[in-house]
């Protein structure tokens, strides 16, 4: 084996190589391959180091004749000159830059096939290029359009138009992949799935009166009579009284749910001026430091940069520093989630690392449920226009509330089926399953009732299925 050849399993949280191990069997994984490129070990590691519960060592070699006979092998592109598994190489991961606009794709859901290619059994498709493909966000990176606040859209992804949106693609790929290896070579044995649970909360209000001048709370209650807003009035009243908390402050409430079901959570709170789109409390107020004491007693939390802020790296630091002044913890600050989900996947991705972000959570779909990347594991970005990995680690989530209020509207009997689906699919295969809640969805109002016990019964959901799955949470693993 020539020096490079030899890859091996990277922790979750770290760039550097451990020393190859073989599993407890003694085996090492194989992939025999006609080039060795970095796109082909970005997909590797990915898939045997990063993705199972505990890495499964593998090497690469550009010649079959350094493998013996018995020992486990993957050749891909090259025709099997023994026992193993063959994966067709469609050539994309031999390509330097952007250079396919459109790939060929067939089936739909759970059988869907990017890079189809001739053959009778799995996978009959480029396994590696269709990985590659949607976690790199390739599809992202060529010219289409966008919506009206400059996002891709669901409906122009290949997950939205061949229906596997709601399921983590990649995940059941990866899972087959390991099935058909035990097969092959019975001796193997590799971890079963891994199922984790991150619950995110943003916090876009803080506080649905307090905070505002006392003129605007005064003509609030004006309006609120005019309206006919009797709940709204009654509770501005109490707070302005002093005989109640604000409506929006729900947060011992979260708190004792994330403790009772033992649950990773982050939270990402706005710290910039009012508005258009940015309704949260200013930094330099008084009620700012209250919300941000009360978010600490619940979990971390971490900047969740205005719509303002987009592609105004001032904006962004400025930002970043103020919420700086009420967080000691300097991890904290180097995972973000942007407003509005607003981000120009390859733009922002740059972005974010130059300003020492080094955790992104942005990635999902504002108006529709389901794996952007077609994975349900964090993974570090990859620019294919210049061949490389980079430093920021993506933690995609697959729900938000909101998307069941707003958006795709149904009732909250028919989420919590969706959502419970989505989670147990999950489980199956492995992988983590992250959320997003807003904070008005924890309001004291009845119109947010049914969307607490939504939360509160997909947590329990997550804390049954990690026990079934011996899940030990570990903070940023996946």
């Amino acid at each position: 084996m020539t020096e490079g050849e030899q890859k091996s399993g990277r922790s979750m949280d770290s760039k550097e190589n451990l020393p190859l191990r073989p599993m407890k069997n003694g085996s090492i994984i194989h992939v025999v391959c006609a080039k060795e490129t970095e796109r082909l070990r970005y997909v590797l590691e990915l898939l045997f180091s990063e993705l199972p519960a505990n890495p499964i060592p593998y090497a690469v070699y550009t010649s079959a004749n350094e493998v013996e006979e018995r020992e486990p092998t993957i050749f891909y592109g090259l025709a099997p000159e023994r026992k193993g598994l063959y994966i067709p190489n469609a050539g994309l991961l031999e390509e330097s830059g952007l250079e396919r606009k459109k790939i060929s794709v067939k089936g739909k859901g759970k059988d869907v096939k990017l890079f189809p290619m001739e053959g009778s059994e799995w996978p009959d498709f480029d396994l590696f290029s269709a990985v590659f493909w949607l976690v790199s966000r390739y599809e992202e990176y060529l010219p289409g359009p966008r919506d009206s606040h400059g996002r891709f859209a669901p409906k122009h992804s290949l997950a939205f138009k061949h229906e596997f949106l709601q399921l983590p693609i990649v995940n059941i790929w990866a899972r087959e992949l390991l099935n058909r290896l035990e097969a092959l070579f019975p001796w193997l044995v590799f971890p079963p799935p891994h199922f984790d649970f991150l619950s995110t909360l943003d916090i876009d209000n803080g506080f649905k009166f307090e905070g505002k001048p006392l003129w605007r709370n005064m003509g609030g209650l004006a309006l609120d009579l005019i309206k006919g807003a009797g709940e709204d009035f009654k509770n501005r009243q109490s707070l302005l009284l002093k005989k109640a908390e604000d409506p929006y402050d729900g947060y011992f409430w979260i708190r004792k749910q994330i403790v009772r079901y033992h649950i990773r959570v982050r939270i990402f709170v706005l710290a910039s001026p009012k508005s258009k789109y940015d309704h949260g409390l200013p930094p330099n107020r008084r009620p700012y430091k209250k919300l941000i004491k009360r978010l600490k007693k619940i979990g971390p939390v971490s900047l969740h940069p205005s719509y303002s802020s987009y592609k105004r790296p001032d904006v962004l630091e400025r930002e970043k520093q103020a919420l700086a002044a009420f967080i000691r913890n300097e991890d904290d600050l180097k995972h973000v989630r942007r407003h509005f989900l607003k981000m120009d996947w390859p733009d922002w991705v740059h972005e974010a690392g130059a300003a020492g972000f080094s955790h992104d959570y942005s990635l999902g779909y504002a108006h529709s449920l389901g794996y952007r990347a077609g994975i349900a594991h964090s993974f570090y970005a990859f620019d294919p226009r210049t061949n490389k990995q980079l430093p920021l680690r993506i933690h995609p989530f697959a729900l938000m509330e909101t998307v069941f209020r707003y958006h795709q509207v149904c009732s909250p009997k028919k989420a919590w089926e969706i959502t419970r689906e989505m989670m147990e699919t999950l489980s199956a295969y492995g992988g983590c399953f992250s959320s997003i809640w807003h904070d008005r969805s924890f309001a004291r109002e009845a119109e947010a009732l049914p969307w607490k016990k939504l939360y509160k019964k997909h947590l329990k959901l997550a804390m049954e299925l990690m026990a079934e799955n011996q899940t030990q949470p570990s903070p940023e693993r996946i």
